[in-house]
């Protein structure tokens, strides 16, 4: 192999690597400054990963099939790997769920759009959107406000037009923490 070759071979490596780099992150930050915004209501669990420090675990209704659609043990049955659930906008501000299926729908309304997930056991389906991440500083001060006031934990998460969901920031009445 002559060098040229080498040297060409090298960078084409390099240049595949660069574009997995950027390809990973890609799909979320698209997801972050052209998706639509969204506030969902919480349940916390308080969990501890070692490699990422303290962090909440957020489990939503729009996860459970089984309180979203008659039709969840079809999907189940069906091993439906990708759901699609569509999100409604209620008065109070919150997005509920509406409709599961195994294919994205069809038009929405104004006042809806669907999240991508993946379907998980006991008809559950995972968005991405599952973990939030407490900075060091402030853990005892959000672990303590959600003790608190579990009833009032919201999210505010991007869709974008795919259904691919970011979860952005998590609000206790006033309070938003990133």
């Amino acid at each position: 192999m002559t060098p040229q070759i080498q040297r060409k071979a090298f960078i084409a490596a390099v240049l595949v690597q660069l574009l997995i780099l950027i390809a990973v992150p890609a799909q979320k930050m698209k997801s972050l400054y052209f998706g639509r915004t969204i506030f969902l209501q919480v349940a916390p669990v308080d969990p501890y990963s070692i490699m990422s420090g303290y962090y909440v675990t957020l489990s939503y209704d729009i996860q459970r099939l089984d309180k979203i659609s008659s039709d969840a043990a079809r999907l189940d049955q069906e091993h439906f790997r990708d759901v699609y659930v569509t999100v409604e906008e209620h008065k109070n501000g919150l997005w509920e769920a509406v409709s599961a299926e195994g294919y994205p729908p069809g038009k929405l309304s104004e006042n809806q759009v669907f999240l991508h997930g993946n379907f998980r056991q006991w008809r559950r389906v995972t968005f991405g959107i599952e973990d939030f991440y407490i900075p060091e500083g402030r853990r005892k001060e959000i672990n303590d406000d959600l003790q608190k006031n579990r009833d009032k934990a919201r999210v505010e998460v991007k869709v974008d037009d795919a259904g691919n969901a970011v979860l952005v920031s998590l609000r206790i009445e006033d309070r938003v923490y990133r």
